[in-house]
């Protein structure tokens, strides 16, 4: 059964776990809603296990995407400047205030098949909150939302997923 967590229209998790999802390996399917956009491609589906270790670095950043001056660029500069001081040219201008500051906390997709094709980065300024994505380097999306809505989702996913993944593999230990 599908599950979601947050708001479509604006961010959303959304998991299922296969009926056969194979223990500990919990295999299923995961994508986010981000303005009423499916973002990842939920049908090839994916170990929810590895999804649920990547989460781990994103709600751990929860509550610390916060940067004034790269929340004020416009959209196509914001994803253009944090993706290039991650993983473009090393000759970025910005890479090494990238590393110094920190800039991976904003990056909320991650290295799994399903977010293959895209980027999606969030910024906070409380009490605002930017997503900024793009599929295939195509055409950049940018979605306001109150901060604190992506954290609230992802740590509610998280959460779950912990449960649920703990429950598996405490059935190995008996």
């Amino acid at each position: 059964m599908m599950q979601i967590f947050g708001n479509r229209s604006t961010f959303a998790v959304c998991y299922e776990l296969d009926q056969n999802y194979n223990g500990v390996w919990l295999f299923g399917k995961f994508c986010y809603w981000i303005g009423d956009v499916q973002v990842g491609d939920y049908e090839i589906g994916t170990s929810l296990r590895d999804i649920l270790f990547s989460l781990r670095t994103i709600v751990r950043d929860n509550g610390h995407r916060e940067h004034l001056s790269l929340f004020e660029l416009p959209a196509e500069d914001l994803l253009k400047r944090l993706d290039d001081a991650m993983y473009g040219d090393k000759n970025s201008e910005y890479e090494h205030i990238a590393l110094d500051e920190c800039w991976a906390r904003f990056q909320i997709h991650f290295l799994d098949e399903i977010f293959r094709d895209w980027k999606v980065y969030l910024v906070d300024r409380p009490p605002d909150a930017r997503i900024v994505y793009s599929h295939l380097q195509e055409s950049i999306v940018e979605v306001r939302l109150t901060s604190g809505v992506f954290d609230q989702a992802i740590t509610d996913v998280f959460n779950c997923l912990f449960d649920i993944y703990n429950a598996e593999n405490e059935k190995l230990q008996t």
